[in-house]
C-alpha cells in the first residue's frame, strides 16, 4: 500500500510516472522471469520411401529433362510435361501407400501414429 499511496500523493507528471512504472516492471521481470533465448529443433522428419514405379517414372522424367535442354523440340517438351505429371501422381500415390501401411502397422500405438499426423501434405 505504501507504493500506491506514494504514487497517489505524488505531484509528478503522468509521463514520468508511466516511465517509472515501466522501468520498475522491466527490472522485476528481468529479475524474476529473465528472457531466455532457446532454439527449438524440429524432430525427425518421416521419410517416405518411393515405390519402384515412382523411381522409374522419376528417372524417365529426369532423362526427358536432360533431353529437353539439348533439344527444345515441341514433342520433347510435351513428353516432359506429361512425364512430370506422371511423376507427381506416382510420388503422391507412393506416399499415400506408405502412410497407409504405417497406419496399418501401428494403429494400436498412439505414440507412433502422432508423427504421421504431423507430417505436412505435399502436392
Amino acid at each position: 500500500m505504501a507504493v500506491a499511496d506514494s504514487l497517489l500523493s505524488a505531484s509528478l507528471d503522468p509521463d514520468m510516472l508511466a516511465t517509472a512504472l515501466d522501468r520498475n516492471l522491466h527490472s522485476l521481470l528481468d529479475r524474476h522471469a529473465p528472457l531466455k533465448t532457446i532454439t527449438i529443433r524440429s524432430g525427425q522428419k518421416h521419410i517416405f520411401t518411393l515405390s519402384d514405379e515412382a523411381r522409374q517414372e522419376k528417372r524417365e522424367c529426369r532423362r526427358l529433362e536432360r533431353k529437353l535442354r539439348l533439344d527444345p523440340h515441341h514433342a520433347v517438351k510435351h513428353a516432359y510435361r506429361f512425364a512430370k505429371n506422371t511423376v507427381k501422381t506416382a510420388i503422391l500415390k507412393s506416399r499415400a501407400d506408405c502412410i497407409s501401411s504405417e497406419f496399418g502397422k501401428s494403429n494400436s500405438n498412439p505414440r507412433s501414429l502422432w508423427p504421421l499426423l504431423l507430417t505436412k501434405p505435399s502436392g
